[in-house]
Parts: C-alpha cells; sequence; structure tokens
C-alpha cells in the first residue's frame, strides 16, 4: 500500500478504485456517524449526508 486515499463521493470513485485493485490491495470504506441528518449537517458541512452513504454501497 502506499497510502491511503480519500473521497467524499467514493461512489463516483469506483472506476478509480478498480484500476488501483489491479495493481494492489484496494479498500473502501465509509462510515456513517450520525441517524439525525440535521446534526449529520451540522458536524460534517460538506460531506454525503447520511441517506447518500448506503446508496453508495
Amino acid at each position: 500500500m502506499r497510502r491511503p486515499a480519500g473521497s467524499a463521493r467514493p461512489g463516483r470513485d469506483l472506476d478509480q478504485l478498480a484500476v488501483a485493485a489491479q495493481r494492489a490491495n484496494a479498500e473502501l470504506g465509509m462510515s456513517i456517524a450520525f441517524l439525525d441528518e440535521a446534526l449529520q449537517r451540522s458536524l460534517e458541512p460538506g460531506a454525503p449526508s447520511t441517506v447518500a452513504r448506503p446508496i453508495t454501497l
């Protein structure tokens, strides 16, 4: 592994992850920290919504 990379929208980067997986062990991790949408927006402005994260999975 060279280094971890982050993305606010992993769904749009799946093609790049597939290319990386051909060269090395590549994994995708995702967390859902808050079920309260208003709290999530106040603590993680600009991050994908709680609803959008499972859609990516």
